[in-house]
């Protein structure tokens, strides 16, 4: 549902009469028969739209958007929205402009897009097309590691599933989910004036702007994924997200440091470094102590470094049969912040190029914003690069929107947390703690006290929890929040397989939150923005079904 006025007052009129409409006797006829209007708003007018999957949610908004109004102060530059409700003064289409920004790697997960395979068949072709491309390779199809079959015991899925991690498998993933999502939006009359990507959503950028065709683009995001997965075959080099307050100043002090490389500027408090796993691991520790955040990220190499030169050797060979043409966009890229300019060789040479040198995605966002860009679109499966941009524009006038709104889990089981575990220390009574970030790499505890000896060091610790008690070693460090990680080894996988597997699945786990719903959100508030979407985007807000709009 939608309307505008010019005034808050009249907003409020409407919003009452509607209020009341739906709360008199024939509520679920006007509930049945609510739609959105096709006429376009006027410039600048206040306006208020609203996604609800039932009568009860719609009562529910309008009565809290009545309160809003109530306390309405003259005239804000913007108003927050809450869940299922987005209000705005309408923006300045032509002048304010929109850019759509693909995520990267770090976004996948296991199951996500069900629902949009089942109901777009032009996105299963694609699948369909990419399995074929990978058993070639000799690789396992990706629709069955996106989506196990039923019959296989849950040690098979989990193996299936962790797959997604390695970028062989990776980047083919998100390429058909993402490009498949892009389309979708596109024929609700979704026209970005800039087209940006951070690392692997560079190459859907180019593939958006119609620089690579479609019926090259599966085999450029394979080709990709492939060579950067040869270079790092044994696994020994991965990458490690940093985030604190000076970052600029911890980029100068690891320049003499061996084999580690600043791989991504993703904004003002937030860079990516890449190198070898221990070395990595053993700098972790360092910044969390000094009040860093630091955690390595699910990759399966050091990208956009030196140490992907085999991979660049071996992606440019591949691209020599591939032919690139002129951006029909501006899109941005990586390597100079800038547009890709319009010869298709130097494209080619710089998305080879893009393999082994750092990412300027703050950089790149803040030319476009000083460029025109306003309204920033994040197409992927989950809300990765929003709050990146959220940090690099900050005090600055724009807007972002999520095509997913929520996190998305990885994983089909969930441990609850905090879940109140015990723990028995060699030579320290037993000491209640929680847990947090749980999973197969380790167990952080907090809660602990900061007396048990100086860090690091190994030592002898039993976990109480659920009934079960586990005997194994610790490594201990005295880091910001007192935590410590459990050293995984064999024993750790009873601890798991008890703490995790035994739970049942969650029903709000998987891929049910990639449906429609997420779309009409994305929809409505590019309306609501005030960026003409065409007759078919504005009906869709009213429908429960895609196959309407294929």
């Amino acid at each position: 549902m939608f309307f505008h006025a010019s005034s808050p007052g009249l907003l409020q009129k409407k919003n009452r009469q509607l209020l009341e409409a739906l709360c008199s006797p024939e509520g679920d006829r006007v509930y049945a028969n609510l739609a959105t209007p096709e006429e376009e708003c006027p410039t600048g007018s206040s306006r208020v739209g609203f996604v609800w999957e039932t009568r009860e949610e719609a009562l529910v908004s309008l009565k809290g958007f009545a309160q809003f109004l109530a306390s309405w102060d003259e005239t804000p530059e913007k108003w927050q929205d809450s869940t299922g409700v987005y209000r705005r003064h309408g923006i300045t289409p032509g002048v304010q402009k929109l850019a759509g920004i693909f995520s990267g790697q770090g976004a996948q997960y296991p199951g996500m897009g069900r629902q949009l395979y089942e109901q777009f068949p032009f996105i299963r072709q694609d699948l369909y097309r990419m399995d074929r491309l990978m058993e070639n390779q000799g690789l396992i199809p990706i629709s069955q590691i996106l989506f196990p079959p039923g019959h296989m015991d849950a040690g098979e899925k989990h193996f299936l599933e962790s797959l997604i991690h390695l970028t062989q498998y990776t980047q083919p993933a998100l390429g058909v989910f993402t490009s498949g999502l892009f389309r979708v939006v596109e024929r609700f009359g979704f026209k970005p004036d800039f087209i940006a990507g951070l690392s692997f959503g560079e190459v859907l950028g180019l593939w958006a702007s119609k620089a690579i065709q479609d019926h090259s683009f599966l085999e450029v995001i394979l080709s990709r994924g492939i060579a950067m997965a040869l270079e790092d075959a044994a696994g020994t080099g991965t990458m490690m997200a940093v985030t604190g307050k000076r970052v600029e100043e911890l980029a100068e002090r690891i320049k003499p440091l061996p084999e580690v490389f600043v791989e991504s500027w993703n904004s003002h408090d937030q860079l990516v470094l890449s190198g070898p796993r221990t070395r990595l691991e053993d700098l972790q520790y360092t910044l969390q102590d000094e009040g860093y955040s630091a955690f390595i990220l699910l990759v399966s190499g050091p990208f956009h470094s030196p140490f992907m030169e085999t991979a660049r050797k071996k992606f440019a060979i591949d691209l020599v049969r591939e032919i690139f043409h002129t951006p029909v966009l501006p899109v941005y890229s990586n390597l100079t912040a800038r547009p890709y300019p319009k010869n298709p060789d130097i494209i080619r040479e710089m998305l080879i190029t893009h393999l082994v040198k750092p990412v300027r995605f703050s950089e790149m966002i803040e030319n476009i914003h000083r460029d025109g860009g306003f309204t920033f679109v994040e197409l992927g499966p989950k809300r990765t690069v929003t709050p990146l941009i959220q940090n690099i524009l900050n005090g600055k006038p724009h807007e972002t929107v999520a095509l997913n709104t929520g996190n998305r889990k990885r994983t089909q089981h969930r441990l609850p947390s905090p879940v109140p575990l015990m723990a028995f220390f060699k030579e320290h009574p037993p000491v209640p703690c929680v847990t947090r970030n749980i999973s197969r790499d380790g167990l952080r505890l907090e809660g602990l006290p900061r007396d048990l000896g100086a860090g690091p060091q190994f030592l002898d610790i039993q976990i109480m929890g659920m009934g079960d008690r586990v005997k194994g070693k610790i490594l201990w460090r005295q880091a910001r929040h007192a935590g410590v990680k459990l050293i995984h080894t064999p024993w750790t996988e009873e601890f798991f397989n008890t703490m995790i597997l035994d739970f049942p699945p969650d029903p709000d786990a998987g891929p049910d939150k990639d449906h429609d719903r997420q779309l009409r959100d994305t929809v409505m508030r590019l309306i609501v923005l005030g960026y003409p979407l065409n007759k078919r985007g504005r009906q869709f807000l009213s429908k429960k079904i895609f196959k309407n709009y294929i």
